[in-house]
Protein backbone atom coordinates (compact mmCIF):
# COMPACT_ATOMS: atom_id res chain seq x y z
CA UNK A 1 0.00 0.00 0.00
CA UNK A 2 2.75 2.49 1.06
CA UNK A 3 4.34 1.94 -2.53
CA UNK A 4 1.27 2.15 -4.47
CA UNK A 5 0.37 5.66 -2.46
CA UNK A 6 3.78 7.05 -3.84
CA UNK A 7 3.11 6.22 -6.70
CA UNK A 8 0.05 7.88 -7.01
CA UNK A 9 1.65 11.28 -4.89
CA UNK A 10 4.96 11.16 -7.10
CA UNK A 11 3.87 13.59 -9.49
CA UNK A 12 1.92 16.37 -7.26
CA UNK A 13 5.34 16.08 -5.02
CA UNK A 14 7.74 16.27 -7.91
CA UNK A 15 5.82 19.14 -9.25
CA UNK A 16 6.29 20.71 -5.75
CA UNK A 17 9.60 19.93 -5.69
CA UNK A 18 11.12 20.87 -9.24
CA UNK A 19 8.73 23.25 -10.40
CA UNK A 20 8.26 21.09 -13.10
CA UNK A 21 5.81 19.41 -14.73
CA UNK A 22 5.31 15.49 -14.47
CA UNK A 23 6.81 14.04 -18.66
CA UNK A 24 5.34 10.97 -19.68
CA UNK A 25 6.87 9.80 -22.84
CA UNK A 26 5.41 7.40 -25.08
CA UNK A 27 5.99 5.13 -28.10
CA UNK A 28 4.79 1.92 -30.02
CA UNK A 29 7.76 -0.79 -31.01
CA UNK A 30 7.70 -4.22 -32.43
CA UNK A 31 8.73 -7.49 -31.38
CA UNK A 32 12.45 -7.20 -32.52
CA UNK A 33 12.44 -3.37 -30.82
CA UNK A 34 11.98 -1.64 -34.41
CA UNK A 35 9.46 1.32 -35.24
CA UNK A 36 9.45 1.12 -38.80
CA UNK A 37 10.73 -0.53 -42.54
CA UNK A 38 13.47 0.92 -43.97
CA UNK A 39 10.78 2.65 -46.15
CA UNK A 40 8.81 3.94 -43.03
CA UNK A 41 6.10 1.58 -43.39
CA UNK A 42 3.92 0.82 -41.63
CA UNK A 43 2.83 3.67 -40.49
CA UNK A 44 1.36 2.50 -37.23
CA UNK A 45 3.22 0.05 -35.16
CA UNK A 46 0.39 -0.67 -32.49
CA UNK A 47 -2.99 -1.68 -33.12
CA UNK A 48 -6.56 -0.03 -32.49
CA UNK A 49 -7.23 -0.71 -28.99
CA UNK A 50 -3.68 0.95 -28.28
CA UNK A 51 -4.24 4.21 -30.80
CA UNK A 52 -7.38 4.25 -28.51
CA UNK A 53 -5.47 4.36 -25.50
CA UNK A 54 -3.08 6.98 -26.40
CA UNK A 55 -6.28 9.21 -27.07
CA UNK A 56 -7.44 8.62 -23.76
CA UNK A 57 -4.40 9.60 -22.16
CA UNK A 58 -3.89 12.68 -24.66
CA UNK A 59 -7.35 13.71 -23.02
CA UNK A 60 -5.89 13.64 -19.82
CA UNK A 61 -2.85 15.90 -20.39
CA UNK A 62 -2.21 19.15 -20.18
CA UNK A 63 -0.23 19.55 -23.01
CA UNK A 64 1.54 17.23 -26.30
CA UNK A 65 5.65 17.71 -26.87
CA UNK A 66 6.66 16.92 -29.77
CA UNK A 67 10.15 17.71 -32.27
CA UNK A 68 10.48 18.53 -35.45
CA UNK A 69 12.14 15.14 -36.60
CA UNK A 70 8.20 14.16 -35.91
CA UNK A 71 6.85 17.12 -37.53
CA UNK A 72 8.93 16.63 -41.05
CA UNK A 73 8.63 12.95 -41.13
CA UNK A 74 5.05 12.14 -39.99
CA UNK A 75 2.96 15.77 -40.35
CA UNK A 76 1.19 14.84 -36.66
CA UNK A 77 -2.02 16.39 -35.98
CA UNK A 78 -1.53 15.56 -32.17
CA UNK A 79 -5.71 15.77 -31.11
CA UNK A 80 -8.00 13.90 -29.07
CA UNK A 81 -10.10 11.71 -31.58
CA UNK A 82 -12.85 9.20 -31.26
CA UNK A 83 -12.95 9.48 -27.78
CA UNK A 84 -14.42 11.63 -25.18
CA UNK A 85 -11.78 14.03 -23.88
CA UNK A 86 -11.42 15.76 -20.73
CA UNK A 87 -9.94 18.89 -21.70
CA UNK A 88 -7.67 20.00 -25.08
CA UNK A 89 -4.34 19.52 -24.55
CA UNK A 90 -1.71 22.53 -25.59
CA UNK A 91 0.20 21.13 -28.73
CA UNK A 92 3.86 22.38 -28.17
CA UNK A 93 6.87 22.07 -30.75
CA UNK A 94 10.89 22.16 -29.97
CA UNK A 95 12.25 23.61 -32.67
CA UNK A 96 15.17 25.72 -31.87
CA UNK A 97 15.85 26.79 -35.02
CA UNK A 98 12.22 28.13 -35.98
CA UNK A 99 12.06 26.42 -38.74
CA UNK A 100 8.53 24.75 -38.85
CA UNK A 101 6.92 25.96 -42.36
CA UNK A 102 2.99 27.25 -42.36
CA UNK A 103 2.21 23.83 -44.52
CA UNK A 104 2.37 21.54 -41.52
CA UNK A 105 -0.80 20.48 -39.56
CA UNK A 106 -0.22 21.97 -36.67
CA UNK A 107 0.39 25.43 -37.83
CA UNK A 108 -2.79 25.19 -40.50
CA UNK A 109 -4.86 23.91 -37.17
CA UNK A 110 -3.52 26.40 -34.65
CA UNK A 111 -6.65 28.54 -34.32
CA UNK A 112 -8.75 25.62 -33.52
CA UNK A 113 -6.54 23.79 -31.07
CA UNK A 114 -4.17 26.07 -29.03
CA UNK A 115 -0.32 25.72 -30.41
CA UNK A 116 2.82 26.66 -29.17
CA UNK A 117 6.27 26.29 -31.20
CA UNK A 118 9.58 26.91 -28.87
CA UNK A 119 12.40 28.05 -30.06
CA UNK A 120 15.99 29.75 -28.71
CA UNK A 121 16.49 32.97 -28.27
CA UNK A 122 18.69 33.21 -31.44
CA UNK A 123 16.35 31.72 -33.60
CA UNK A 124 13.35 34.52 -32.18
CA UNK A 125 15.54 37.21 -33.23
CA UNK A 126 16.83 36.12 -36.36
CA UNK A 127 13.53 34.76 -37.58
CA UNK A 128 11.42 37.41 -36.37
CA UNK A 129 9.26 37.81 -39.31
CA UNK A 130 8.64 34.14 -39.57
CA UNK A 131 7.25 34.04 -35.96
CA UNK A 132 5.40 36.66 -36.81
CA UNK A 133 3.72 34.46 -39.81
CA UNK A 134 3.47 32.11 -37.29
CA UNK A 135 1.40 34.62 -34.91
CA UNK A 136 -0.75 35.68 -37.70
CA UNK A 137 -1.93 31.85 -37.79
CA UNK A 138 -2.39 31.62 -34.36
CA UNK A 139 0.65 30.22 -33.19
CA UNK A 140 2.30 31.18 -29.93
CA UNK A 141 5.77 31.78 -30.49
CA UNK A 142 7.71 31.18 -27.35
CA UNK A 143 11.68 31.64 -26.94
CA UNK A 144 13.34 29.30 -24.21
CA UNK A 145 17.01 28.75 -23.49
CA UNK A 146 16.26 24.80 -23.49
CA UNK A 147 14.21 21.86 -22.86
CA UNK A 148 14.25 22.05 -19.34
CA UNK A 149 13.53 25.93 -19.72
CA UNK A 150 10.71 25.07 -21.93
CA UNK A 151 9.12 23.11 -19.43
CA UNK A 152 9.07 25.16 -15.97
CA UNK A 153 7.51 27.63 -18.37
CA UNK A 154 5.05 25.23 -19.33
CA UNK A 155 4.62 24.63 -15.82
CA UNK A 156 3.93 28.30 -15.21
CA UNK A 157 2.08 29.72 -18.40
CA UNK A 158 0.94 26.91 -20.58
CA UNK A 159 -3.09 28.04 -21.56
CA UNK A 160 -4.84 30.88 -21.99
CA UNK A 161 -8.13 30.20 -20.20
CA UNK A 162 -11.39 32.03 -21.88
CA UNK A 163 -11.45 34.16 -19.21
CA UNK A 164 -8.12 35.49 -20.27
CA UNK A 165 -6.16 33.96 -17.33
CA UNK A 166 -3.15 31.54 -17.85
CA UNK A 167 -2.82 28.39 -16.55
CA UNK A 168 0.50 25.92 -15.83
CA UNK A 169 0.48 22.32 -17.11
CA UNK A 170 0.56 19.53 -14.89
CA UNK A 171 1.44 17.07 -17.29
CA UNK A 172 2.53 16.31 -20.21
CA UNK A 173 2.91 14.07 -22.79
CA UNK A 174 5.84 13.30 -25.28
CA UNK A 175 5.07 12.20 -28.36
CA UNK A 176 8.83 12.34 -30.44
CA UNK A 177 11.34 10.37 -32.27
CA UNK A 178 14.60 9.51 -30.89
CA UNK A 179 16.40 12.71 -30.67
CA UNK A 180 13.71 14.69 -28.15
CA UNK A 181 13.22 11.97 -26.15
CA UNK A 182 16.71 10.92 -25.45
CA UNK A 183 17.51 14.50 -25.07
CA UNK A 184 14.93 14.75 -22.88
CA UNK A 185 15.90 12.22 -20.49
CA UNK A 186 19.70 12.29 -20.67
CA UNK A 187 18.62 16.06 -18.50
CA UNK A 188 16.77 13.90 -16.27
CA UNK A 189 13.44 15.17 -17.33
CA UNK A 190 11.09 12.13 -18.01
CA UNK A 191 8.73 10.74 -15.19
CA UNK A 192 7.59 7.54 -16.64
CA UNK A 193 7.24 6.21 -20.07
CA UNK A 194 4.57 4.30 -21.46
CA UNK A 195 6.14 1.41 -24.14
CA UNK A 196 3.70 -0.41 -26.23
CA UNK A 197 4.54 -3.22 -27.87
CA UNK A 198 3.27 -5.23 -31.07
CA UNK A 199 3.35 -8.95 -31.23
CA UNK A 200 5.34 -8.90 -35.10
CA UNK A 201 9.07 -8.32 -35.90
CA UNK A 202 9.91 -5.85 -38.76
CA UNK A 203 14.06 -7.18 -38.56
CA UNK A 204 17.36 -5.17 -38.98
CA UNK A 205 15.70 -2.83 -41.85
CA UNK A 206 13.97 -1.17 -39.89
CA UNK A 207 15.41 1.92 -37.84
CA UNK A 208 15.48 0.88 -33.82
CA UNK A 209 12.80 2.44 -30.85
CA UNK A 210 13.48 5.27 -29.56
CA UNK A 211 13.80 3.99 -26.04
CA UNK A 212 16.68 6.49 -24.35
CA UNK A 213 17.62 3.14 -22.82
CA UNK A 214 18.59 -0.03 -23.07
CA UNK A 215 16.26 -3.18 -22.84
CA UNK A 216 17.86 -4.18 -20.01
CA UNK A 217 17.82 -0.75 -18.41
CA UNK A 218 14.10 -0.73 -19.24
CA UNK A 219 12.98 -3.72 -17.52
CA UNK A 220 14.94 -2.51 -14.68
CA UNK A 221 12.90 0.51 -13.77
CA UNK A 222 10.20 0.02 -11.71
CA UNK A 223 6.68 -1.33 -13.26
CA UNK A 224 3.81 1.05 -12.67
CA UNK A 225 1.29 -1.05 -14.93
CA UNK A 226 1.33 -3.19 -17.43
CA UNK A 227 -1.41 -5.16 -19.17
CA UNK A 228 -2.76 -5.41 -22.80
CA UNK A 229 -4.84 -3.61 -25.44
CA UNK A 230 -5.67 -5.74 -28.16
CA UNK A 231 -2.53 -7.68 -29.38
CA UNK A 232 -0.22 -5.50 -27.98
CA UNK A 233 1.73 -5.43 -24.57
CA UNK A 234 1.67 -2.16 -22.75
CA UNK A 235 4.05 -1.42 -19.55
CA UNK A 236 4.31 2.49 -17.65
CA UNK A 237 7.60 2.33 -16.23
CA UNK A 238 9.00 5.20 -13.53
CA UNK A 239 12.28 6.66 -15.07
CA UNK A 240 12.80 9.76 -12.11
CA UNK A 241 10.17 11.53 -9.70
Amino acid sequence: PCAAAERVTAPFLYRVRTGLPWVIAKWAQSADGRIATRAGEPRWISGLESRAMVHRERGRVDAILTGMGTVLTDDPLLTVREVRAARTPVRVVWDPRLSIGIDRALIRTARETPTVVACTPEALAARSEHANTLREYGVEVRATAGLRALLASLRTQCATLPTGDRTGASTVLVEAGAGLVRSLHAEGLINDVWVFTAPHTIGDAGPRSVAPMSAAELAGLPCVWHGTRGVDAVEVRRVGG
